[in-house]
């Protein structure tokens, strides 16, 4: 049995090189880590600003500190407003005023947030800038982040 935690972008190397080793594929484990490698090498000097990142509505909720997705959103260049709280907390309309983000990421996963829904957050929170990520990129450790488009992560 293999039983995992991942937390951090290190954790997600650790399980894939793991996996390797296991199911006998070190070569193909090792060119994911690689990949993700030289995704973020090319993102790493970003430096976007305060960030809260949505992974559920009614009730709001946010990734918090002691997660992959905020591992991803640091090497991304977030600086994540939730970074002291504990896994997904739950978020009230004054929270968003409260967190005062730049940006507010909403995920196309777990909940699939959409275009119609990016009114309604601005309306929370007006002065940040709110954008649509691919949830898949910032929450499912693998071989996603090592495929994450330049362009298309400097825009989120």
């Amino acid at each position: 049995m293999l039983v995992t935690d991942v937390q951090t972008l290190a954790d997600a190397r650790g399980v894939i090189h793991a996996l390797g080793e296991r199911f006998g594929v070190s070569r193909l484990a090792e060119g994911i880590i690689a990949a993700n490698e030289r995704a973020l090498a090319q993102l790493h000097q970003l430096d976007r600003g305060p960030a809260l990142y949505l992974i559920w509505r009614r009730p709001y909720m946010a990734a918090g500190g002691d997660t992959y997705v905020h591992s991803v959103m640091a090497a991304l260049g977030y600086g994540n407003v939730l970074a002291k709280a504990d896994r997904y907390p739950s978020l009230t309309a004054e929270d968003f005023t409260r967190l005062a983000p730049k940006h507010i990421l909403l995920s196309s996963e777990p909940y699939p947030f959409r275009d119609k829904h990016t009114a309604e957050i601005q309306a929370l929170c007006p002065g940040a800038e709110v954008t649509l990520v691919d949830g898949e990129v910032y929450s499912w450790y693998g071989s996603r982040l090592g495929k994450m488009n330049v362009d298309e992560a400097r825009d989120a």
